[in-house]
């Protein structure tokens, strides 16, 4: 009688670690696409800030690093990220946008359209 209580319990508790493990990796693919949506939308809206493709409330809300000073650096065309003295700071669109966008590789940067664009980061986020 013990031992079949016994077999019978490794083998819930096989069976509840296996389907518990198929969940946890079902919500970390959940979680990743999410995760990677997000970016998405943060790439486009960063990637129509530039040729001014976003409506005129959005004019002044980033600098490009040399509208912060006028001596010449490696990084001169890259957006600026503001200072952020708590981590509260670095979770909106005035942080995250920048620090994602200036992350980016030249190849995707350079797309000739939006919708080049996008494709080309999608293909970046989901390797």
């Amino acid at each position: 009688m013990f031992l079949k209580a016994t077999t019978t319990c490794k083998k819930y508790f096989v069976t509840t670690v296996f389907l518990k493990k198929e969940r946890l990796s079902a919500i970390q693919k959940i979680i990743s696409l999410v995760e990677s949506i997000y970016k998405l939308q943060i790439g486009k809206f960063m990637y129509q800030y530039r040729p001014d493709l976003l409506p005129d409330s959005f004019n002044n809300m980033f600098l490009v690093t040399h509208q912060v000073h006028s001596y010449g650096t490696r990084s001169s065309e890259f957006f600026h990220l503001p200072q952020c003295r708590t981590n509260m700071r670095k979770f909106p669109i005035s942080f995250q946008g920048p620090k994602f966008f200036n992350s980016l590789s030249s190849e995707i940067l350079n797309a000739t359209s939006t919708a080049s664009f996008c494709c080309k980061l999608k293909a970046f986020l989901l390797s």
